[in-house]
C-alpha cells in the first residue's frame, strides 16, 4: 500500500487492486499522470464542496479513462458545484 500526497489535502492511496483519491484540488508536481495511466480501478472521493476539497477538473479523467467512480459529498450537489449525473455515488 502506497500513500501519496498530491497538494493541500489530496491523496492518492494505491493499493494491490484499486487507486482511491481523496479531496482533490490542484496537481502541482503531476502525480495523477501515472494514476490516471493505472490499469486499477480508480475511485474519486470529495468529502466536501469548498473549492480547496473539490474541484470539477475531476471529471475532465474521464476522457482519459472511463471506469472512474466518484463518491462526493451530498453537499458538493446541493450547493451546485456538480450535477446529480455526475457522481456513481452520493454520501452523506
Amino acid at each position: 500500500m502506497t500513500l501519496t500526497y498530491i497538494f493541500h489535502s489530496g491523496f492518492v492511496l494505491e493499493t494491490e487492486h484499486s487507486i482511491l483519491v481523496f479531496d482533490y484540488w490542484l496537481d502541482p508536481c503531476g502525480v495523477m499522470d501515472s494514476v490516471l495511466q493505472s490499469e486499477k480501478p480508480l475511485y474519486v472521493f470529495s468529502s466536501h464542496f469548498h473549492e480547496d476539497h473539490f474541484t470539477k477538473e475531476i471529471f475532465k479523467w474521464k476522457k482519459q479513462r472511463e471506469d472512474i467512480t466518484y463518491i462526493l459529498s451530498k453537499d458538493i450537489y446541493k450547493h451546485r458545484r456538480a450535477s446529480k449525473e455526475d457522481a456513481d455515488v452520493w454520501g452523506a
